[in-house]
């Protein structure tokens, strides 16, 4: 019997990796290949009066230069992942239409945005030519913040009435009335500052043709190859048998190569119409301007609270800054409506989302997306409500949390799949006192007290949430066999680091019976498999994970069914047995896989070896789990120290509790940056500020605490595996629980935290700013 499933293996993509083995973007070549290098806008907001490439043309070692005008064969890029038709009534959707030009086409809106594009024997004299590319700009107003975008004249798309592309309301329950009878009611303002992934490759493409075939190769380091590949097809209005898109090894994705990018119809377009082969490989200065950004909210919330500490009602206004395209839309600002109440009971809520542009880079999903935003606002208010109701912060959450006989829990909204939102289990209440009892919080109040008669600073922040994942529509798996009888499994995902050569394997082997080393593992090619989805948003276990699973069990039938067609006996004489197909009565009588394999090659068969599956989940899992951070603050110099952190998270199964753990620390440190110290900070003009990695400062090994961490498993009843997504699950919780401890650490001088990231500077003005006179000017 083989039960993979549970168990903690080996990664299978750790050796090629550590030994230098990978193939990235970067090290792709081919003959008489050409370099490119983009032109990008040096404002945020400018018409494009005049370009003038001819001194850029006359430079030796130059192919060609191209602009807006040059291109106007190319299609733009539309956005993605819009609300389904059966929801925008549901929630009063408004939005405007609006496209991105692949190069810039009579106007810029931020700084970097691609202007021309240049093709050189080397990037480097491409990028010498593009400093004598001469661009007449009429320089505009810029609009930098989503407040400011909504005050101003000034309009990124000059035929809006505003600079409003999206705005929706969510509502259930009559709030105006709870809000009129409560007895406290707490309202605030929280921000969460703006932040990017920052994988360890940047973005990058390749480009060439099939001199036999005349196919378009792409390889792309991207998280959606399908994605890419569709946008191409529309793009360049070919058929779709005409390109195929790979994503090689991909260093890292978090969300930020998730999208279909400028680069990524330009680059494939030249070769098309040029014949040549053509690469692209940003670098980090171009990554920080032009790669997706994210966060970047405004909550207004208020809360209604009954005197013993219920929660009656939740008003929340947000704003999320969108920058100057709105890549997917209303996918984060409608995930923040969506999670902002996690797993409390709420008899009443209301919430109306802006997505709002501006001259900043255009923003997307980035690990969470959308989720640590509306945790950080509601965990926070939960904290000052418990003050102002003189309650301990603990027991007011434990008074209003969902319990696991209220499961599955109907919340009285929608999902952004158009699906209502139905928590399918979970045990938030046990998760939440495992969680307290781990910590040991009334030993640790008495150390606290201890402390601060030293004048130290010790505090302890807890923060809880509740993530759809495992999103749909679909996704897809091919199982076959090789001559040599490995079971070869294609699905539509593309892995850039979540290890899913090792848990795929799992799961089909699982359902093959069979050692891991009979599976390979074959993704991120739209050849392999005619449909796909790709890797984001905690959802390639769930539903590629499902598909495999379900695939591999129907590739069993098949081979049962081939077997006695071929071998002249009935299919109810047969059984499968880990890797054999035997006669039930005559023992004597079986086949191997290999057996199998090269009967049907031999025989030309192996295409009838085949199955392919597509997994439609009717709605999301819901993962969740509750954090806690210990935090240290030097009141003298404002930098704050997290000394220890626990997590207990529920992603139901675990398929590869390794591999969890490492997910759930991989999003952790990441959540720590964002809580911590990484922020995206424009000037007035539009230039972003901390465009390298010297100003925009990222967590490291020696920023990560000590970490404890439970798995409570409560199976999803949505999937046969009973899994969740795990991806995202480290990266929501810790800018809230890391603002809550600080805000405890810092009780004594009236501190409360309203903004993250929590930089030392504004601690300090804090501290100054506190009603503790005798504390001031430290």
């Amino acid at each position: 019997m083989y039960n993979w499933i549970g168990k903690s293996v080996a990664r299978k993509e750790d050796y090629p990796l550590l030994t230098g083995k990978g193939k990235f973007v970067a090290d792709l070549k081919a003959d008489h290949m050409l370099h490119a290098c983009f032109l990008r806008s040096p404002y945020a907001h400018a018409h494009i009066r005049s370009i003038d490439t001819g001194k850029a043309v006359q430079m030796a070692g130059v192919y060609g230069v191209w602009t807006s005008e040059d291109l106007k064969e190319l299609g733009e890029i539309e956005p993605l992942a819009m609300l389904p038709l059966s929801l925008r009534e549901k929630v009063s959707l408004k939005r405007r239409e609006w496209t991105q030009p692949a190069l810039a086409k009579g106007k810029v809106r931020f700084v970097g945005e691609p202007v021309a594009v240049l093709l050189a024997e080397s990037r480097h004299i491409a990028e010498d030519a593009a400093e004598l590319i001469e661009v007449n700009y009429e320089v505009l107003e810029s609009v930098t913040s989503s407040e400011q975008a909504l005050r101003s004249d000034t309009r990124l798309f000059e035929d809006w009435p505003d600079n409003v592309q999206a705005q929706f309301e969510v509502e259930t329950g009559n709030y105006r009335e709870f809000f009129e009878i409560a007895s406290v009611v707490v309202e605030r303002t929280y921000e969460m500052k703006r932040s990017t992934g920052v994988p360890m490759e940047c973005r990058g493409v390749f480009s060439e043709l099939d001199p036999h075939t005349g196919q378009l190769l792409v390889t792309s380091s991207t998280q959606v190859p399908h994605f890419v590949r569709d946008n191409l097809v529309a793009a360049f209005g070919c058929p779709v048998e005409q390109i195929r898109v790979v994503a090689p090894d991909v260093g890292g994705g978090f969300g930020i190569k998730g999208n279909v990018y400028p680069e990524e119809l330009v680059i494939p377009f030249l070769t098309w119409k040029l014949k040549v082969p053509i690469k692209w490989v940003e670098d980090r200065m171009e990554h920080m301007k032009t790669g997706s950004h994210a966060r970047d909210q405004i909550h207004r919330i208020r809360a209604a609270f009954s005197k013993d500490g219920m929660l009656l009602a939740v008003d929340d206004e947000y704003h999320v800054d969108s920058g100057a395209y709105n890549l997917w839309e209303t996918c984060v600002s409608y995930n923040s409506a969506a999670h902002l109440l996690g797993p409390y009971r709420c008899l009443s809520y209301h919430n109306k989302g802006y997505a709002v542009l501006t001259n900043k880079s255009p923003s997307a999903p980035y690990r969470g997306a959308g989720r640590p935003e509306a945790v950080f606002a509601m965990e926070r208010l939960l904290d000052e409500a418990a003050e102002l109701l003189s309650m301990d912060r603990m027991e007011i959450r434990r008074r209003n949390l969902i319990h696991a006989s209220e499961m599955p829990y109907i919340a009285g909204i929608y999902y952004r799949d158009g699906k209502p939102v139905v928590y399918d289990s979970g045990d938030f209440a046990s998760s939440f006192e495992r969680l307290l009892e781990a910590v040991d919080y009334k030993q640790f109040k008495e150390d606290q007290l201890a402390l601060r008669r030293n004048n130290r600073y010790i505090g302890l922040g807890l923060a809880c949430f509740v993530e759809g994942t495992g999103i749909g529509p679909f996704e897809g798996a091919v199982v076959g066999i090789e001559p040599d009888g490995v079971i070869r499994v294609a699905t539509g995902a593309a892995t850039q680091g979540q290890s899913h050569y090792t848990v795929f394997a799992q799961i089909c082997a699982e359902a093959m019976e069979l050692d891991l080393d009979r599976i390979q593992i074959r993704e991120g090619d739209t050849q392999l498999i005619a449909k796909g989805i790709g890797t984001f948003a905690s959802r390639s276990a769930v539903v590629a994970g499902s598909a495999i699973f379900e695939a591999s069990k129907q590739f069993k039938e098949k081979l049962l069914a081939y077997t006695a067609k071929c071998f002249d006996m009935s299919r109810e004489d047969l059984v499968y047995d880990e890797g054999t197909i035997r006669h039930t009565v005559d023992d004597a009588v079986r086949w191997s896989l290999p057996d199998l394999a090269r009967y049907a090659f031999e025989n030309g068969d192996a295409a009838d070896l085949e199955v392919e599956h597509y997994f439609y989940p009717e709605t999301v899992t819901y993962a969740n789990g509750v954090h806690a951070a210990i935090v240290e603050v030097d009141i003298h110099t404002g930098q704050v120290n997290v000394q220890k952190y626990y997590v207990v998270h529920d992603c139901g199964v675990e398929i590869n509790p390794q591999v969890v753990k490492g997910q759930l620390f991989g999003g952790l440190l990441q959540g720590l940056g964002g809580a911590l110290f990484e922020e995206l900070a424009y000037e007035h003009d539009g230039r972003l500020g901390s465009g390298t990695l010297k100003e925009y400062l990222l967590p490291n090994v020696y920023h990560m605490p000590e970490v404890e961490i439970i798995h409570a498993e409560n199976r999803s009843i949505r999937n046969e595996l009973g899994i969740k997504g795990t991806g995202e699950g480290g990266a929501i919780c810790p800018p809230a629980a890391v603002a809550n401890a600080v805000a405890n650490a810092l009780e004594p001088f009236g501190v409360q935290i309203r903004e993250v990231p929590v930089m030392p500077e504004r601690i300090k003005r804090l501290i100054n700013e506190s009603k503790t006179p005798e504390y001031r000017y430290i």
